[in-house]
């Protein structure tokens, strides 16, 4: 997910965030763009907060800053341990994002309201455990749903059985 219309250049966009969430700040603002449905819809308002790469687990959503300083909301597979970069991925992307390293995790999102209303707490362990199985099967769903059984729907008309007159029909007593 990308940040909403009317942002300022990536480069700005990426600093200002950045510095906001590393003064402790809570950073809100509507995202957009269809790589974490049915998760996180489009224009869905983001809660980010300020977070150490070290403390994200696999499962979280976080704020990250990909190459030409794109921000973006992906689901947290593979953490930032020993050196190693993060491994990151929308649920319904085609495929996962660059190498992060660990600076680069700027904030964890800790909720999101669809625009419909009903805010998610991202926090609880049931929403973390249903995102990292969306993000492992999201390009599989799509797929899968595209694939359709044959209509079964009649053809013209008059091919059709003629339906049932009352007189022909039974009388239960």
């Amino acid at each position: 997910m990308r940040l909403a219309p009317g942002e300022p250049p990536p480069a700005v966009a990426a600093s200002l965030v950045r510095e906001a969430l590393r003064r402790g700040r809570t950073f809100r603002d509507h995202a957009r763009g269809g790589s974490m449905r049915p998760f996180i819809p489009d224009g869905s308002r983001l809660d980010v907060r300020p977070c150490d790469a070290a403390g994200t687990n696999p499962g979280d959503v976080v704020l990250v800053v990909l190459p030409g300083d794109r921000l973006v909301a992906h689901r947290l597979l593979v953490p930032p341990r020993r050196g190693r970069p993060a491994v990151t991925r929308g649920d319904r992307a085609p495929g996962w994002d660059p190498p992060i390293p660990a600076e680069d995790i700027i904030g964890l999102v800790v909720a999101a309201t669809p625009p419909g209303g009903g805010r998610r707490d991202l926090r609880r362990p049931g929403w973390r455990l249903l995102g990292l199985v969306l993000a492992l099967v999201g390009p599989w769903a799509g797929l899968l749903t595209a694939v359709r059984r044959p209509s079964r729907r009649p053809g013209p008309a008059a091919s059709r059985p003629a339906p049932p007159d009352a007189s022909n029909r039974r009388r239960r007593r």
